[in-house]
Order: C-alpha cells, then structure tokens, then sequence
C-alpha cells in the first residue's frame, strides 16, 4: 500500500545543498518566486502556548511562521486548520512542517492538517522536516490513518533533520532554518530562523531544558521564543522533565543578548498564575517579556 510517504536521506540532502549552494541557488522547497511587495520579514503566529495540559484559555504549544511570504508550522497540534483560520494564517499554501519532536501535544493535529489539505483538492507534496526517529512513526501514523494519496491525500515528503548539524535543513534566496539541539526527555531540536533580506534572526528553543546551544544560537536574536513550563521553585522538577523555567529563559536570554524574549509552553491552568512567569522572566532578562496570547502574532521588521 502507498502510503504516500517519501524520505530524502541525510546524504541526499546534503548533495543538494551543496548543489544549490555552489551555483548560487539556493531552493530545496519548490514554489514561485515571492513577491515580498507588503510583506513583513518576519512573522509568528502562536497558535497556542500551554503545556502538554491545554486549558480553556490556551491551548497546546504550536506556532505558524511567515518569512517573506514563505509560511511553515512548527509542529501540530490540535485544530490547526481551525486556529490558523482564526489567526488568519494561511494554511493552504503552507510550505512546509517542522516537527520538533515525537510528543503528543506536538504531532497530534498533523493528519487533521493532512486531511484539509486533501479537501481543498492540493496535490503539491507537503514537506516535513523532523529527526529520523520521527519519520519512522510519521509512518505508522499514516498506515493508522490511511492517508494514501490513492485516496486523494497530498503525498508526505519526509526531510530527516539531524540535531545539531551546522547546515540547514532548508535554505532559500532569502532565509535558512538551521536545528539546534535540544535537552528534553526524548531527542527534540529547536530552530534558528535567518532572514538574508532584513539580516534578522529568530530563535525557538521547542521543548528543552537548558541549552548551552540554544544559548549559542540566539546571540544578538531579533526575538527568542523560549519555552517555560515552570517557575524557578520548580527547577528540580523542570531539569528532570527536559523543560526551562522562566528564570532560566530570562537568564539565557540577557546571556545571548536576544532583544525580544517571548515565553511559551506555560505549565499553569491560572491566568492569574501567568503573571509569576512573566514577573520572574523580566527579573532576570531585565526588560519587557512577552507572554503571547493563543492567536495573536510577533513581528520582526
């Protein structure tokens, strides 16, 4: 059974890369030129940041990202059709999923996406880039699900991405996204987001607990979106799971000098709760930290 699910090896990968760098080319995804005519550089929509545990005012930890016109999802969670909508994030002529790791409150609302994309009729093949061992699922969830492209699904182009590696796992005329290892309880990677035309830069740390890499990655950031999910209190507790506090987000941040910090993946089921959070980050970034509401956006310019 086609399962509709194509893997580009690692040494592939790096072939075409090379490639496309030695002529100056530089396109792994295939798409039109971009008319950057109105667009902003770069731009994150959170389409929710809690924890593993969502609640009524916000929901599990995913973004949308816009660079020139160039729209990607940092993992999947739930009703990403639903909230990409609400967020006015186009989702139909997204070019690609990152996903950061193989938890559930990460992955769980990617053959929803699948399943949309089908019924608006795309047959563009949807890349994915995530760890090996994740591609390895990725194929069990699609035999579960059945979504075949004999069936009318877009067909999964599968990018392993390798942790770490000083390349990036996609590279245009315009930006480049480099992964970033991570140290969370099971393999994870952040992102580095560089923008050629504006020279900003975007840091997303995923899920993980202090990261000299992530630091390194985000030296002079435009904007670092890190992960929380505890209070300093907790710190023990969040070292042992793979996660930050937001006492360790603030300090990395004032450490690599990132001039815009925003918080995600809280671990509190209290609005009144998040404030501490944002109290502790600011004490120890020593300037303003955005807390991001479910569907609202950051812009870099």
């Amino acid at each position: 059974m086609n399962l509709g699910l194509n893997v580009i090896d690692s040494s592939q990968r790096r072939t075409i890369l090379l490639a496309l760098l030695v002529t100056g080319g530089i396109l792994v995804i295939d798409s039109s030129a971009v008319n950057l005519d109105g667009y902003l550089m770069i731009e994150v929509a959170f389409f929710g940041t809690a924890g593993s545990r969502s609640y009524a005012e916000r929901d599990n930890s995913f973004l949308g990202l816009i660079v020139n016109g160039n729209k990607y999802l940092i993992d999947c969670a739930g009703s990403p059709v639903h909230k990409a909508e609400r967020a006015k994030f186009d989702w139909t002529s997204i070019d690609g999923v990152i996903l950061t790791h193989w938890h559930v409150d990460h992955v769980y609302g990617l053959p929803s996406l699948v399943q949309h994309l089908k019924f608006i009729g795309r047959t563009d093949t949807l890349s994915i880039f995530c760890l090996e061992t994740v591609a390895e699922k990725l194929a069990s969830l699609s035999e579960v699900f059945n979504l075949s492209p004999s069936r009318g699904y877009p067909v999964m182009e599968i990018h392993p991405v390798i942790a770490g590696e000083e390349s990036p796992f996609i590279i245009r005329s315009d930006h480049a996204i480099f992964p970033i290892s991570g140290k969370h309880s099971i393999p994870s990677f952040g992102v580095r987001v560089d923008d050629f035309i504006s020279g900003k830069k975007v840091v997303y740390s995923s899920d993980t607990w202090r990261s000299e890499a992530i630091l390194a990655a985000a030296m002079d950031a435009d904007l670092l979106i890190h992960e929380a999910s505890f209070l300093d209190e907790d710190l023990p507790e969040a070292r042992v799971l793979g996660h930050c506090t937001a006492g360790e987000a603030g300090r990395i941040a004032r450490r690599c000098r990132a001039k815009q910090l925003a918080l995600i993946h809280l671990h509190r089921e209290k609005e009144i709760e998040i404030q501490r959070f944002n109290q502790e980050a600011e004490l120890e970034y020593g300037a303003k930290v955005h807390i991001p509401d479910d569907l609202s956006w950051l812009r870099v310019e």
